[in-house]
């Protein structure tokens, strides 16, 4: 069977390399990979296996030697072979096995097989016979494998989207990630019920019933139900009741326990008890509904019992022949009487801006120290056994669940707004810091302890010759497991709680609290992406929609305990309940309005209206939307994310006295920071702006790795005749780094002179002070070693020894020049 590929090998994407190996090792994989490093690979089973040849790719491109760590290293040499095998597992986690010496757990050799796998599957040759065991390495790492879409283009610096093979600028629907029905197909489906009953749902749709049998009618019934005409032909014969069932169970992800139906058709105000039996024997006659007793849900969700056994499922393919959107109610932001009489606060979205907000918080904390102790918390969800510094135990066992292990202290982000000029809000800042984290932007550097932000992080971050930078960024913030933004919910007054054991600890298993935040940030991402865009749409209304349809999002599990694990509480000892629609705005509508407000915002996905004091009234989608919610691909998201990158006509770089390079963070600046990064030093922030600082040092290790600014002096000699405001202090950089250019690697030679070496600072300033040392002097190559003439270092002897002083004086002579 080793030449069947196992599923997870199938399911493989590019973003599960960067997940295993981060940007630092995936960038320069994939470079391997595309310039055919990898060679000799081979699958057995779930094993891939291949040979990383470094000296080909030097050989072949010699241009990209600058980018690779090994080629520098150890030179042009024939030596750069390294033998790679990794361990497809069932699970999360991954073996990699590689002959480097690389201290990382999946080193950028194993990254380039598995590029090398998702691009050219076909190139590897199947082993049917095990392999000797004594020829497996002894080197071993484990990764945990999480789903996205990005990779890492090490060679010029920036996220790519995965080439030919991989699905180039595909994207599903969010609508699949909240799909909690049955994965089953429908005629598995229909082979579940009777004959008599598939006869009915077959005269719905013309198919004939005489002469087969249960198999080959349920064949013939699943073909027929595939077809999105023949779907939509059966809704038209609904009733109003029974079609706003059906679009009311697709918007909610296809599927329904029975316990909560009765509740929806409740809310939706569909009837009697009677009358909702009614209205699921004509969807079950018709084919649109079934009612299941799949264990597929229970996986999901990770529940077990008789609560989820029963479960009602629209079938896959009646949801994508439906059209069904999000029904809205509009809001005219011009009628002055819907805010009593206060125009609301219009705040539009810029698709661009977060790119470049999240470069200068990166270059703001760059080389910043890490204070354990403020800016990173260790929290009794993590560490149980501290649980009593954090939560106050009550009567009722119960404790206040702590900030996440990651989060930032308050004061930590206080810190960053101010020295960032407060151009952002502490909101944000959390925002920007986790996901630049995420992605692997921002990392902390364990030896020097501080953060530091990808050496291409610019590039990364502005090169608009990449359009779906936004699109992976999103995927990633979008799968990431967390309870930041359930926390954060205390900051309106509100307090998380769980239960406590009987030994005072938390009750909650690990990754719950993280799995619901996550499950219900993805559910509700799901139904924005099915609100019509560049319409205004009542904030108020929209939220109710949201509790008629799924009162629970945000607590599904844990209304499935006799006694939930966590809850919200606004007064000390009561809990607030969903079902309750004005407890629900307390602590669900809130949670839904930040993320309107604030993440999708910030994503520039949508535009705000609110009163003066942050209450949203109002919320548009706009074009970039389609990007990142929905299935947008080809020319019309590319013109989307152009116009996201569009940026404001002014200066692109000016240079203050004190000669700090300042450059707007945005893609306009590109041109010029390709040119410049190489040879300046980064300097943080100022405002909206990058800061450099050109210095011999930074110019001579870009000298030593074999760098020209010719490119550069151009670029800046093109602006001194475009911007003429700025022309001398273009000019005067130029003649500047000319003269640097001039000087290096030059050598000066002193011939008929002496030199003075004096103990400390101290003692040359008191000799500058009492004898002629200052007017004698040449050259001073180090703080306290002196040229001076000849003739000046007899007139300085005889000066100190007219003071009674000794200096001890070597005569070289022999070592002169001839």
């Amino acid at each position: 069977m080793d030449e069947v590929v196992p599923p997870m090998l199938q399911r493989l994407k590019a973003t599960d390399v960067i997940r295993m190996a981060g940007l630092h090792a995936a960038g320069p994989g994939q470079d391997y990979s595309r310039f055919g490093a990898v060679q000799s690979t081979k699958r057995q089973g779930a094993v891939l296996s291949g040979i990383v040849d470094l000296s080909v790719m030097a050989r072949e491109h010699p241009t990209l030697a600058s980018i690779t760590t090994d080629i520098l290293e150890q030179g042009f040499t024939g030596d750069l072979r390294y033998q790679v095998e990794i361990e497809a597992q069932d699970g999360p986690d991954w073996i990699a096995h590689c002959t480097c010496s690389s201290p990382q757990a999946f080193c950028e050799h194993a990254a380039a097989l598995l590029y090398q796998w998702i691009t050219h599957p076909l190139s590897f040759d199947v082993i049917v016979s095990s392999p000797a065991p004594e020829t497996r390495p002894l080197l071993s790492a484990t990764t945990a494998v999480l789903p996205s879409e990005m990779t890492a283009d090490g060679a010029r610096g920036r996220l790519t989207t995965p080439k030919a093979g991989i699905g180039t600028g595909q994207f599903a629907r969010l609508t699949v990630l909240r799909d909690l029905g049955s994965d089953e197909g429908i005629v598995i489906i229909l082979n579940q019920l009777g004959l008599s009953d598939l006869r009915g749902i077959a005269r719905e749709y013309d198919v004939p019933a005489s002469g087969r049998n249960k198999q080959q009618l349920s064949e013939a019934l699943g073909a027929a139900i595939k077809q999105p005409e023949a779907i939509r032909k059966v809704v038209g014969t609904l009733d109003k009741p029974q079609r706003q069932l059906i679009a009311a169970l697709t918007l909610a992800g296809g599927s329904i326990p029975h316990e909560d139906l009765q509740g929806l058709a409740e809310r939706l105000k569909l009837g009697t008890p009677a009358e909702l039996q009614n209205i699921l024997v004509v969807l079950q006659n018709k084919g649109l509904l079934f009612r299941t007793t799949s264990n597929n849900t229970q996986s999901r969700i990770g529940m077990t019992g008789a609560l989820l056994d029963m479960v009602w499922v629209v079938p896959a393919e009646v949801r994508s022949a439906l059209r069904v959107t999000v029904p809205i109610a509009l809001f005219d932001v011009s009628d002055v009487k819907a805010t009593n009489g206060h125009a609301p606060e219009l705040q539009e979205s810029s698709p661009g801006r977060l790119l470049s907000d999240l470069l200068l918080t990166a270059r703001a904390l760059q080389n910043q120290p890490v204070e354990h102790n403020s800016s990173r918390i260790t929290t009794s969800l993590d560490n149980p056994g501290q649980s009593s510094r954090y939560g106050t135990s009550m009567s009722d066992s119960s404790m206040v669940i702590p900030a996440p292990s990651d989060a930032f202290s308050q004061n930590f982000l206080r810190a960053l707004r101010k020295q960032m000029d407060h151009q952002f809000t502490l909101a944000f800042l959390r925002f920007a810091l986790r996901l630049l984290r995420l992605s692997g932007i921002l990392y902390q550097d364990e030896t020097a302890g501080t953060w530091q932000a990808l050496p291409n992080a610019a590039q990364v971050l502005l090169d608009i010759s990449h359009l779906d930078l936004a699109r992976d960024l999103f995927r990633l913030w979008l799968d990431q497991s967390s309870y930041d933004e359930l926390f954060e919910l205390q900051e309106d007054g509100l307090q998380l709680r769980c239960r406590t054991t009987a030994v005072r600890q938390p009750a909650l298993r690990p990754g719950e609290l993280s799995g619901e935040n996550k499950e219900a940030r993805q559910a509700l991402m799901s139904l924005i992406a099915q609100v019509p865009s560049d319409q205004w749409i009542n904030f108020n209304s929209f939220a109710s929609f949201v509790y008629k349809l799924s009162p629970y999002f945000l607590q599904r599990r844990q209304r499935l305990y006799p006694t939930p694990h966590w809850w919200f509480e606004q007064q000390e000892g009561r809990p607030l309940r969903p079902a309750q629609f004005n407890e629900w705005l307390l602590v669900e509508g809130r949670y839904l309005a930040r993320l309107l407000q604030g993440a999708l915002h910030w994503w520039g996905i949508c535009d705000i209206a609110r009163t003066s004091d942050r209450k949203l009234l109002a919320f548009r989608l706009n074009a970039h939307a389609s990007v990142l919610l929905r299935d947008s691909a080809g020319s019309q998201a590319e013109e989307v994310m152009a116009f996201g990158h569009r940026t404001s006509e002014q200066l692109p770089l000016q240079i203050t006295e004190a000669e700090d390079l300042l450059l707007s963070a945005e893609p306009a600046s590109w041109p010029i920071l390709q040119q410049l990064e190489p040879f300046a030093e980064s300097a943080g922030t100022r405002g909206r702006r990058l800061v450099y600082r050109l210095s011999p040092r930074s110019l001579s290790a870009a000298f030593n790795r074999g760098l020209r600014p010719d490119a550069l002096l151009d670029l800046l000699r093109d602006y001194a005749e475009r911007f003429p405001e700025q022309a001398e202090s273009y000019l005067h950089l130029v003649g500047k780094m000319e003269r640097w250019l001039q000087n290096y690697a030059q050598m000066r030679l002193y011939t008929g002179v002496s030199f003075v070496e004096v103990a400390d600072a101290m003692v040359l300033r008191e000799l500058n002070a009492t004898t002629s040392l200052e007017s004698q002097m040449v050259q001073a190559p180090e703080p306290q070693v002196l040229i001076l003439r000849r003739q000046g270092a007899e007139s300085l002897l005889d000066e100190l020894k007219r003071r009674g002083l000794a200096p001890l004086v070597h005569q070289e002579d022999n070592y002169g020049s001839e």
